[in-house]
């Protein structure tokens, strides 16, 4: 063999290492996230659907909780005040992102910081404070009867109309900054174009605005939506015992029932509703943005 050939034989083989190295390198970065999913992830959920099958029978924790009234009525709830708190963020935050692309850049931050300055105080601090708001002593109460609007203060806690405003308070800087990044994406020019094709504001709004924020908005739904579900200190503090959601329900079953079983099914239901969801929004994504083959 000349020196020329072993030369290049030598290089080869050291570019093959080196391509190796490079491969694997990626996968390398990424153990320790794997590691840490599998532990505080894979583990803790793969044990709850472990003991959801521990009763008489594998599916009876199943069975039960579809067969109770109860039950199903509070899946039902859980299901449709996550809806409602979802609906009202985005009929709140569309107007409000909309009028903080027309305020000046520096008016328009600081109104941002302001929706993103309350997630650094905790839930409960937050969720506290509307339950000193709304109760019969409480602020609200003491305007109205100060004023002489109602007689005597009114019943505003321990129902579920406390609860959504407590859930779309704590919930709404989630639906408003990915709408409001996506107002921000919108070209000047488009909307110039539709007013001068004689577009009126509602008209604008409907075909030029929307369509471009839909993305935004089913982002920010889809965060608010699966955080609603999983609510458990607001709805137990403001809807109280008999205006319960169904993280509040596998919480009493584990600490009033001493029921295992059926909590780990109903804490299983719930996770499969969110994984439904976001299985949903994922395809629908791939089908609504997927470029058309050629």
């Amino acid at each position: 063999m000349t020196p020329a050939a072993g030369m290049s034989e030598r290089r080869e083989r050291r570019d093959a290492r080196a391509g190796a190295r490079r491969d694997w390198f990626p996968l390398a970065l990424g153990v320790p996230a794997a590691l840490a999913l599998a532990l505080f992830f894979v583990v803790p959920v793969g044990g709850m659907v472990a003991v959801s099958f521990t009763g008489a029978e594998p599916l009876s924790s199943y069975a039960r909780f579809f067969a109770s009234a109860a039950a199903t009525t509070i899946l039902r709830n859980t299901v449709l005040v996550a809806a409602a708190v979802t609906v009202t963020t985005a009929l709140i935050a569309v107007p409000f992102c909309l009028a903080v692309r027309a305020l000046p850049p520096l008016a328009g931050r600081i109104a941002l910081l302001a929706v993103v300055t309350p997630l650094w105080i905790s839930s409960l601090v937050r969720t506290y404070s509307w339950f000193y708001l709304l109760s019969r002593e409480g602020v609200v109460n003491a305007a109205l009867t100060g004023t002489g609007i109602v007689s005597e203060p009114l019943q505003l806690l321990f129902n579920w109309g406390a609860v959504g405003v407590g859930m779309v308070h704590v919930l709404l800087p989630y639906m408003i900054l990915p709408v409001a990044n996506a107002v921000a994406a919108i070209e000047p020019e488009l909307l110039r174009a539709g007013r001068s094709l004689g577009a009126g504001p509602l008209r604008l709004f409907a075909t030029v605005i929307l369509p471009l924020i839909a993305r935004g908005l089913a982002t920010g739904g889809l965060i608010v939506f699966v955080l609603a579900v999983g609510f458990y200190i607001t709805p137990i503090m403001l809807g109280g015992r008999g205006n319960v959601m169904l993280a509040v329900y596998v919480d009493m079953l584990v600490n009033v029932a001493l029921n295992w079983p059926n909590a780990a099914a109903a804490a299983v239901i719930l996770v499969g509703i969110v994984a439904a969801l976001l299985a949903a929004a994922a395809a629908l994504s791939r089908l609504r943005f997927a470029r058309p083959a050629r």
